[in-house]
């Protein structure tokens, strides 16, 4: 569905403007903003659009004001309705209703940004679905787990990942913040090499929210692929990141410690499992519960390059299967040259299988 398009009346000789409007709600504080989104917020705008008075919406935190975009539909006295019955409550301080203004050439142009408004649409409703559900629990993990997926279905190779946190980790600079803990590392490298969600995660409840993330990376990385982007692919990546930590509600803060650890794994900085690590345990730096299935045992550094080379092969072509990739992502080849260094186990292992046919599977599962 194409979230921006126009009405044909717009004289041919003027930019078109915006159909989407915007309104800015002010509470005493953060939570109270929070709080009045899984209440009332997340039933009234999900009803909205199914009754086709709006078609899509959208929100953006600013400290204890949210920013709603709404799309309307093609009867405004059911626009009024809506706007007239969300702004009626006492916990709202303000109400204030600016033209919004898209921020085309920051995500990439005119087509990305139809691909980020169909984005945030998805993530919006179903991050307010999570929060009067669940909560909002494991919004770090989901941050993680749901960037990672957008950086996949892009085209990013494991780098090339790296590089976008690393340009997350410079928009979010905390000075004085103390570096993640090797708790927090450990747990960020699991959910970053992931192979797959565990039964209960709300990405496995709610399919069509990560897909929402892989479909608008797979347009990203194709428009980038035929020059059609105002800006670097990863650069635009950045600011998806930003808006989904941002939607979520992830401080700036814990956004700087899980993309500065998401560096170190990344960029094989050598750190220590701590002695009686437990995965389903809470940990430190404010991470809760790890959500995902671990790609394999054993060291950190063997999983990274295991993931390097399944992401490598499948961006050559050469993995068609998610059983395969699975596979790639699991075994530890290491095991079966005992004497090798790391680097060289998979130097080789890249090298021999760069050349052969695209690997193809039929009838196989991988939990």
């Amino acid at each position: 569905m194409d979230l921006d398009s126009e009405p044909d009346t717009e004289p041919p000789s003027l930019a078109p403007a915006s159909r989407w409007r915007q309104l800015n709600l002010t509470f005493s504080d953060w939570q109270a903003a929070e709080d009045f989104a899984a209440t009332r917020l997340a039933s009234e705008l999900t009803a909205a659009e199914d009754h086709r008075a709006i078609t899509a919406f959208w929100f953006i935190r600013k400290s204890e004001t949210w920013r709603l975009r709404l799309l309307p539909g093609d009867q405004l006295a059911q626009v009024y309705a809506l706007l007239a019955s969300i702004t009626d409550d006492e916990c709202i301080r303000g109400v204030t209703e600016p033209v919004y203004r898209p921020e085309a050439y920051v995500f990439g142009g005119d087509q990305a940004m139809t691909i980020a408004h169909t984005l945030f649409h998805a993530d919006s409703r179903h991050i307010l679905g999570h929060l009067a559900t669940a909560g909002g629990t494991h919004r770090r993990e989901l941050g993680v787990l749901l960037a990672t997926r957008l950086m996949r279905a892009a085209g990013l190779e494991f780098s090339e990942q790296g590089d976008v946190w690393r340009l997350l980790n410079s928009r979010r600079h905390q000075p004085n913040a103390p570096t993640p803990s090797p708790r927090l590392v450990v747990a960020v490298q699991r959910l970053i090499t992931a192979a797959d969600d565990t039964a209960g995660s709300p990405l496995v409840i709610t399919p069509p929210w990560p897909q929402a993330h892989e479909q608008a990376g797979g347009e990203l990385g194709f428009l980038d692929r035929h020059g059609a982007l105002t800006r670097d692919l990863r650069e635009v990546l950045t600011h998806h990141l930003l808006f989904l930590f941002n939607r979520l509600g992830i401080s700036a803060a814990d956004t700087w410690l899980l993309a500065t650890a998401a560096v170190t794994v990344t960029f094989h900085h050598q750190f220590d499992t701590p002695s009686g690590y437990q995965p389903a345990a809470k940990i430190g730096s404010r991470v809760n519960a790890v959500n995902t299935s671990p790609t394999a045992p054993g060291t950190s550094s063997a999983a990274t390059l295991r993931e390097q080379l399944a992401s490598t092969l499948e961006q050559r072509g050469h993995i068609c299967s998610a059983a395969v990739a699975y596979a790639f992502r699991t075994v530890p080849r290491e095991q079966f040259l005992p004497g090798v260094d790391l680097e060289t186990v998979y130097k080789i292992l890249n090298g021999l299988n760069t050349q052969v046919r695209p690997l193809r599977c039929r009838g196989l599962f991988v939990d």
